[in-house]
């Protein structure tokens, strides 16, 4: 059944057009305007917000008289935009879909995957594309908009597409082949392996001069790493560092490093290989092996702390190394260290390491009050919070109450004081399985290229033992989880409580 903000989204989504070339990036105006509505905080009235709170705490699928009648709700227009196929190129794949990047190197498409026995055209497990992006307007509303990409519906347009799962199939890895593409319908996103045009000196804000960087003009080549936070990123700067050396020794599928949108190390190639990478990143320098992979993990470290409202490009960081303490470690120290809470509160506000993790904490929070057959009912359909959860934020949007009264933090969000308790742990479920894409380059020194750069660029400039990098971060794999999430998530806990005990007592043996 559709719900009285389906009618009107549906019609806003059937309008077909190209992608708009010269619109793909935001103007420094329009990031000016946006910046002046987010400081504009809403008048509300507290006998007003506690009968609206009960009231969208309350809504269930809008059933009564009064839910059906059609209200006047701002929306965010989407297009369906069509790609043709020979504009694609494989770039990746996890295990419900596969990552296309585009020929213009300034967008991706993803695509769901489906067994290859099932050519039916449906895929059973995934989200609906048009709930995907409703739900990515709620679940975007909890960080800066900086950090988040808007989504917009796609399809491909392809003659013959099991020809076209034939002509990936020699790119992809093995494991996955039991899986292809069965719908022509994705979701097109900014390509986040290439800094975005507006960070770029003004003389090369061309779409054809930035189509044609080469190594030659800039002397150093973009970077992107992705990495998967976990909450175990807790605590100080220094276990930011050694998480960061841990995803680098077994990247496993939480740790990638591309180069100019391409994929150049992960855990299919060997330590070598990043030891190379490195090399060219930090090149005829004279520095040592080592003294290059500190370097790198601190300015991981200092990008995903970076607050992006902040110029600090003249504050030259200072390295932080991780002491090799090969001392045998006191046995309840180590339970002692184990089982105290990690306090994140040196963390930025407004850095895209804080902001993860807060969300990630509302499974934390929830858990104890989570009712498992209220999402036990959501069996028949895994993904229908997505329609009361974009209900309340669109109720929400209308009165204009984006912001949590209740929080101290710095970045517009949706009230989540309105969500249930399930609502809640669903974004934390997403946050935990987010990816942080962090992406870079260095710039070359030239004092004519960096006075080119306008106010907001200068703000993501990250200076690091007398090196200036430009550096964007992503938050990206913001997809909505099914009510199983609940269920393989508490035993994965009881699992590790008990996989925790037995590595203790044996220590005390």
């Amino acid at each position: 059944m559709l719900k009285r903000s389906d009618d009107k989204y549906l019609r806003n989504c059937s309008r077909v057009e190209p992608i708009d070339e010269s619109n793909n990036y935001d103007d420094d105006d329009d990031d000016d305007e946006r910046s002046d509505e987010v400081n504009r905080f809403p008048d509300r009235n507290s006998g007003w917000h506690m009968d609206k709170l009960e009231e969208l705490r309350n809504t269930a699928s809008g059933s009564s008289d009064d839910e059906q009648e059609p209200r006047s709700i701002r929306y965010v227009q989407e297009t369906l935009e069509r790609i043709d196929e020979n504009r694609l190129v494989y770039r990746a794949e996890g295990n419900a879909n596969i990552v296309l990047s585009l020929s213009d190197n300034k967008h991706v498409l993803r695509m769901r995957k489906s067994t290859v026995e099932n050519r039916e055209g449906k895929v059973d497990t995934n989200v609906d594309l048009r709930r995907f992006v409703k739900y990515s307007q709620v679940i975007a509303s909890q960080f800066s908009a900086c950090y988040v990409p808007t989504p917009k519906l796609a399809h491909m347009n392809t003659c013959n597409l099991q020809a076209f799962n034939e002509r990936l199939r020699c790119f992809r890895p093995v494991m996955r082949l039991e899986k292809e593409i069965r719908e022509l319908d994705g979701i097109l996103y900014p390509d986040v392996a290439f800094l975005p045009k507006w960070l770029y000196p003004a003389r090369l804000r061309s779409l054809s001069q930035v189509s044609k960087i080469s190594p030659l003009t800039h002397n150093y080549q973009t970077y992107c790493v992705e990495i998967k936070p976990k909450q175990g990123w807790l605590g100080k700067p220094v276990r930011v560092l050694q998480a960061v050396k841990g995803l680098i020794g077994a990247p496993q599928n939480n740790f990638k490093i591309l180069k100019n949108g391409k994929i150049v190390y992960d855990e299919k190639h060997e330590k070598s290989v990043f030891t190379r990478i490195l090399r060219e990143m930090f090149p005829r320098d004279g520095r040592t092996k080592d003294e290059r992979n500190t370097i790198f993990m601190n300015l991981i470290k200092e990008i995903l702390l970076k607050d992006f409202n902040t110029n600090d490009e003249h504050s030259d960081r200072k390295l932080i190394n991780i002491r090799k303490d090969r001392k045998k470690k006191d046995k309840n120290q180590l339970h002692e260290r184990a089982c105290t809470p990690a306090n994140h509160q040196f963390l930025p506000k407004s850095c895209a390491l804080r902001q993860i993790l807060d969300v990630q904490l509302l499974v934390k929070s929830t858990i104890p009050r989570i009712e498992p057959s209220k999402l036990a009912k959501s069996s028949l359909d895994p993904f229908s919070y997505i329609d009361d959860m974009y209900e309340k934020y669109a109720a929400c949007k209308e009165n204009e109450v984006v912001y949590d009264a209740h929080s101290d933090t710095t970045w517009p969000t949706f009230d989540i004081a309105y969500l249930s308790e399930e609502e809640k742990y669903q974004l934390g479920a997403t946050a935990l399985d987010c990816s942080i894409m962090i992406t870079f380059r260095r710039l070359s020194g030239d004092r004519v290229e960096e006075d080119s750069l306008n106010e907001a660029a200068r703000n993501h400039i990250v200076t690091i033992e007398g090196m200036k990098f430009l550096v964007n971060v992503t938050i990206t794999d913001l997809d909505p989880k099914s009510h199983k999430h609940y269920v393989k998530y508490v035993e994965q806990i009881a699992a590790s409580a008990e996989a925790y005990r037995e590595f203790i007592s044996k220590l005390r043996r």
